[in-house]
């Protein structure tokens, strides 16, 4: 089902930098809207909300889960690209870039269609990612993302 949101090329870019491993550990990503110019409609658009330096302090996998809790505090919906280091079962440090779709319980039945609709547009865009889904921040556990790693 395509949702007809916006996809900006910022967006693909700034993915690409975090997939290289060059610059962001991860992105937030929101659904905004934004005026079309010359008229009076307005069309939705994928925004990175937020996109933090690859030199955070968190480098453990549970500060990295830290961090994710923090920034789903406020029970918005939203998707969040990471990057996250952790040994597999031969004790070999795997990096694996993870594609959270966080869509929580108490969000309005408007929010979350639009999110489950637009997720598919991400998903076929960043290729590569595990993908998870979290409804309510108790589902957010370490052992979800480190038994993806480990595989």
């Amino acid at each position: 089902m395509s949702s007809g949101i916006e996809f900006p090329k910022e967006l693909e870019t700034q993915f690409e930098k975090l997939k290289m491993g060059k610059a962001h550990r991860y992105l937030s990503i929101i659904i905004s809207s934004k005026s079309v110019e010359g008229s009076n409609k307005t069309t939705e658009v994928f925004e990175v909300e937020k996109m933090p330096a690859k030199n955070c302090p968190n480098e453990d996998p549970e500060g990295c889960l830290q961090e994710l809790m923090e920034l789903l505090q406020d029970n918005q919906c939203r998707f969040v690209v990471f990057l996250m280091s952790a040994p597999n079962i031969a004790g070999i440090l795997k990096e694996n870039i993870f594609f959270v779709q966080y869509v929580p319980d108490c969000a309005s039945i408007k929010k979350k269609m639009l999110y489950t609709a637009s997720a598919d547009v991400l998903k076929q865009r960043f290729e590569g990612v595990t993908i998870i889904q979290l409804n309510d921040l108790s589902d957010c556990k370490s052992e979800l993302f480190l038994s993806k790693i480990r595989m």
